[in-house]
């Protein structure tokens, strides 16, 4: 008769196997890439490449403040170089004369723990179209800024929240769009005023932050 296995047999651990490369050993850092975009009700941020519902923010003469959120699970701690990058769209009204069409970005690291908002730190850039706009265009630019964060520690149950602000372009005929479908899709922007004929660089529709986790190697 073959033997009974035993009543009490050992569980398997809940350990993660993790590998690393040697850029993460030696720096003690691996990045999490996480795509922005929004639902029917929210903008969120999350490491899958989803149908986002929208794709797109945008405002006339006026700024830009959206959270995009993501809930921690387990205990983390942030600590290096963190990059983020988004897809922007710049518009001059059919009734301007042909000239630039610029805003400064801003995004902010926080964390959001329920009651209390707090911001760990940020990173700005101007995003401008450089050379001038045709009058009734969007000019479609690529911008990436980076920060340090130190040791910041997010506990279960906390959001990590990325907040993208932009000054106005100061001009009742200028308009600002952020593009961010996770998908990559040629997200259809409704222009503000004009026509919106499309200018500059190509537009890859995506905008993306890369967090620093500390590796406990």
């Amino acid at each position: 008769m073959a033997d009974l296995l035993p009543t009490n047999f050992p569980i398997p651990s809940e350990n993660v196997i993790a590998s690393y490369n040697f850029l993460d050993i030696i720096q003690s850092v691996g990045y999490g890439q996480l795509y922005l975009g929004d639902t029917a009700s929210n903008k969120i941020m999350s490491n899958i490449d989803w149908y986002s519902y929208g794709g797109v923010t945008s405002i006339l003469n006026n700024t830009i403040d959206i959270d995009f959120d993501i809930i921690i699970n387990r205990p983390l701690t942030l600590n290096g170089k963190m990059i983020v990058f988004a897809q922007f769209g710049l518009e001059l009204g059919p009734a301007a004369g042909a000239q630039a069409v610029a805003t400064t970005w801003t995004a902010k690291l926080r964390k959001w723990d329920g009651s209390s908002e707090t911001e760990i730190a940020n990173g700005s850039a101007t995003v401008s179209s450089v050379t001038n706009v045709t009058p009734g265009s969007i000019f479609y630019k690529i911008t990436s800024v980076d920060f340090t964060v130190t040791n910041s520690v997010f506990k279960a149950g906390d959001t990590l929240r990325l907040t993208f602000a932009t000054t106005s372009p100061g001009d009742p005929n200028k308009g600002i769009h952020i593009i961010y479908d996770p998908k990559g899709r040629d997200v259809y922007v409704a222009p503000l005023i004009g026509s919106g004929t499309a200018e500059g660089e190509t537009r890859i529709n995506q905008s993306i932050a890369l967090i620093p986790i500390k590796l406990e190697l």
